[in-house]
């Protein structure tokens, strides 16, 4: 189940007298589901960015790449059905991901894929009534979800924590977990009575836990996992609170498929519901409905973060420590607790062997996730669905040992999920191309356009690229070369060095052209999206005089030949110019605070401007960080749109005025203009 720890600094990560404790250290529940961001140094121009990525079960088309699969064996990467998902997606904050859903939360709101049936192996995915019981293949905005910061994907129903402390839910609803009358479909996003003030939210398959700012623990849903004893007589969709022993308050929450789990406020852990497996840590296999502390877990480092995931009454559970490394207890069929003891399940917490540090942690179904302090991601489990993400689903076919998923690098979170078998998170590898010239605006029908490059470069590990192809777009664009000599592949290059792909675009229709360059390394696909637009061949000038005639071979010189005639007259040509220049000539900004560049680019020819990148060459004695290159999208007739640059200027800049130069590539030409930027104390 997602487990969550409270959002702020004091009630989530500290406990009383434990300030010493790190800034970061979490457990979720494991999904396969990855966002990479990447970003490139000055000299190499390319703009930092951020991608999606997913890997592992696919069913119910979960992972929001377009096709319902099993397994999705290397981590692929997400986009949006339009350019507006895209952009929302790019600015993911969290993940969650439950057996047949994935929901993607964004500062517009929640993005969700996967199955929308409502029953009680899927709980729909709140998108209304009237939006059918199919999958949703590409990730699909759920309405009235603005300001949700935090979603835990239970089976049966969705939890969604708004920014003011209140609990929205909407789902199949057996239970009562969506918070209305057992029994009762929730179709739309809607309140749960009686929640506010909660800081952290997590979900199984049928038992909601909400944690409020005064450490409370309230919980609702299904009779075993109420927190009562003796056991509830039925569900209950009223959340009530849970009494914790001795009184203590809670600083972390996490809920398994039908158990949960708290960490109390003196470093300690409780638990309760269902224990086939020894998921309640408490040395047996037998199940209790109260609040009980688990077996100790020892006194070398204080427990940080929590999560829980696992089957029915067969929970899994997973404790990390402060100083990264973590104990496990409950279902292990797989090795997913990383105990070095096969797959034998353990009803005590057990410490892992393994000394790798992790910040956090991510248990669901039947794989685990870790997170390093250095931004890799590590998996370890069954890799049954692809967990491991390295090409195969039986080599090996399972792992006790923390496992490195594929080049990975610079993750700053896990998705979060106790019944899912996929991963999505945000990582620093995979290749950029955030200074292409990936559009070629317009070129005449039939004839060739100037080489355009794609920049290609790794951020973290080193990277090797084996082959490059256009996989989509026809005869319309070819790879000219490859690198500065044109090398021969394959080409491995070092983190942040880069390299250019070489493409021409020839036209042999009207209009807007598309097409894909797709690059495989030795981890991952990139695909690549060019654009361009055919236009028609304009006619020549007038025809010239015909040459004089050549002298015969053995007679005497011939007269001048005849004029030539004139050449056919040509279709009218294009009016106008494309122009693009500065709003502001200078634009003054405090060090260490934001600089906004705003340019115009209007279209005074009577064609379209395809889509194309603006890319910004910055003095380095700015210091300066951001986007230094921006997508503009293609522009009609006679129309202008506003480009902005922004840098972050650094707080060791020079006071003084700097040249920012940037440059828009139009038809087989660019167009490049200046603005000045004023560095002040």
């Amino acid at each position: 189940m997602d487990i969550h720890t409270p959002p702020t600094p004091e009630s989530i990560r500290r406990r009383p007298g434990r300030d010493r404790r790190p800034a970061r250290r979490r457990l979720r529940p494991a999904i396969a589901l990855a966002i990479l961001g990447l970003t490139l140094t000055a000299s190499a121009a390319p703009a930092a960015s951020t991608r999606i990525v997913a890997w592992g079960e696919g069913t119910s088309s979960k992972l929001g790449l377009g096709v319902n699969t099993a397994s999705v064996l290397t981590p692929s990467a997400l986009s949006g059905a339009d350019e507006a998902t895209e952009t929302a997606l790019q600015a993911a904050t969290s993940v969650a991901v439950g057996a047949v859903k994935t929901y993607v939360v964004t500062p517009t709101g929640v993005y969700a894929a996967g199955s929308n049936l409502l029953n009680a192996s899927g709980g729909g995915l709140g998108l209304g009534a009237a939006a059918g019981s199919g999958n949703q293949t590409a990730f699909t905005l759920v309405p009235g979800t603005t300001g949700v910061t935090k979603v835990a994907a239970g089976t049966d129903a969705t939890l969604a924590l708004r920014a003011d402390g209140t609990v929205l839910a909407w789902g199949n609803n057996t239970s009562g977990l969506a918070g209305q009358a057992p029994g009762t479909k929730v179709y739309d996003p809607t309140p749960i009575p009686g929640l506010d003030h909660v800081t952290a939210i997590a979900a199984g398959f049928q038992n909601g836990l909400a944690l409020k700012e005064n450490g409370t623990v309230w919980a609702w849903g299904a009779k075993e996992t109420l927190g009562v004893t003796p056991l509830a007589a039925a569900a209950s969709a009223v959340p009530a609170q849970v009494a914790l022993p001795d009184g203590l308050t809670a600083t972390a929450i996490a809920t398994g498929y039908d158990h949960d789990l708290v960490l109390l406020s003196d470093g300690t852990v409780a638990s309760w519901g269902k224990n086939g497996n020894g998921g309640l840590g408490d040395g047996t296999t037998t199940p209790h409905y109260n609040a009980l502390r688990t077996t100790a877990l020892g006194n070398d480092s204080p427990i940080v973060a929590l999560s829980a995931g696992g089957t029915s009454n067969s929970g899994a559970s997973v404790a990390l420590r402060q100083d990264g490394r973590f104990y496990g207890w409950g279902r292990n069929t797989a090795g997913q607790l990383g105990l070095g003891n096969g797959s034998a399940n353990v009803s005590v917490p057990t410490l892992s062997p393994s000394t790798k540090a992790f910040t956090e942690i991510s248990t669901g179904r039947v794989a685990t996730f870790g997170l390093a302090a250095d931004g890799q991601v590590w998996a370890w489990g069954s890799n049954a669905a692809g967990q491991l993400a390295n090409g195969t689903v039986d080599a090996p076919a399972a792992t006790e040992t923390p496992t490195r998923v594929g080049k990975l690098n610079h993750v700053p979170w896990l998705a979060t999920g106790a019944t899912g078998s996929q991963q999505i998170l945000p990582t620093g590898f995979v290749l950029q191309s955030g200074s292409s010239e990936t559009a070629f605006y317009e070129q005449q029908l039939g004839t060739t356009s100037r080489a355009h490059r794609v920049t290609l470069s790794p951020f973290g590990d080193s990277s090797t690229i084996k082959r490059v192809r256009i996989t989509t777009g026809g005869s319309a664009f070819q790879i000219v070369g490859i690198g500065d000599d044109s090398a021969d592949l394959p080409i491995t290059l070092p983190s942040q060095q880069v390299t250019n792909v070489w493409v021409r675009f020839t036209p042999s229709t009207l209009g807007e052209q598309t097409g894909t360059l797709e690059v495989t390394t030795d981890s991952e696909i990139v695909n690549v999206p060019l654009t361009g637009v055919g236009t028609p061949l304009t006619g020549g000038p007038k025809g010239d005089p015909g040459d004089k005639g050549d002298k015969g071979e053995d007679g005497a010189a011939g007269p001048a030949g005849p004029a030539g005639p004139a050449g056919p007259a040509g279709p009218a040509g294009k009016n106008g110019v494309v122009s693009f220049v500065t709003k502001k000539a200078t634009t003054k900004v405090k060090r260490g605070r934001t600089a906004t560049l705003a340019f115009t680019l209007k279209n005074g020819t009577t064609g379209r401007l395809a889509r194309t990148t603006a890319t910004a060459t910055v003095p380095a004695a700015l210091k300066a960080t951001g986007r230094r290159s921006v997508l503009v999208n293609g522009l009609t007739a006679g129309a202008s749109r506003t480009v902005r640059v922004t840098l972050k200027i650094g707080r060791k800049a020079a006071p003084g005025t700097r040249t920012v130069k940037v440059r828009i590539p139009w038809g087989a030409t660019s167009i490049v203009t200046t603005t000045k930027v004023q560095v002040t104390r």
